[in-house]
């Protein structure tokens, strides 16, 4: 009897209780393939055009630059760590990531490319390094910012948490936490403390 095609070559030795298991291994691993999830280590790489979608599990991450337009990136948990700079390059959301310096990466957490917009939700920024650069860096007068619901963490520096060499309109903080005690830098805030 030759081997039935599926998903897989079934061997028609196994009894059926095998071929129904793997067969519900196959579907399951079907679905997990849907959610688009990135695995830790992995280098973000925007392969359509506009709208690329990452879903992050926990585990650490390199920075890198994120460059099409559209770009989603969500974390499924706190632990999903960017150890160094993300370079945003056009208008992107970062959701529910933790962004840390390292050893590799005492400059800015994030920056953002002049004439884009970027939108941080939920995010915790960590300087961990003693390190007097910004959590957040605007390239230019045109870039903005909208960070919403995130927490801002590390030493006590003289340096503001934001860089940015434009108007006040240019950054929004709505809802975030500023636990280094520095500030936001030249910004607007709205119920954040």
């Amino acid at each position: 009897m030759s081997p039935l095609l599926s998903r897989e070559l079934l061997d028609t030795t196994e009894t059926r209780e095998m071929q129904i298991n793997r067969q519900h291994r196959d579907a399951v691993r079907e679905v997990v393939q849907t959610f688009s999830i990135t695995m830790p280590g992995s280098n973000l790489d925007e392969v359509q055009k506009t709208n690329n979608h990452f879903t992050v599990t926990g585990g650490e991450y390199p920075g890198g630059q994120l460059s099409k337009d559209n770009t989603l990136v969500s974390g499924l948990g706190s632990s999903s760590r960017f150890t160094n700079q993300l370079t945003l390059n056009n208008n992107v959301v970062l959701d529910g990531l933790y962004l840390t310096s390292s050893d590799q990466n005492s400059a800015a957490l994030a920056v953002v490319k002049a004439g884009h917009t970027v939108v941080f939700r939920n995010c915790v920024f960590e300087k961990t390094v003693d390190a007097t650069s910004y959590h957040i860096d605007l390239e230019g007068t045109t870039s903005k910012v909208i960070a919403v619901g995130c927490v801002f963490r590390g030493p006590s520096k003289a340096t503001p948490i934001l860089l940015n060499p434009g108007v006040a309109a240019n950054a929004v903080f709505v809802g975030c936490f500023d636990q280094t005690g520095n500030g936001y830098g030249t910004s607007t805030q709205v119920g954040s403390l």
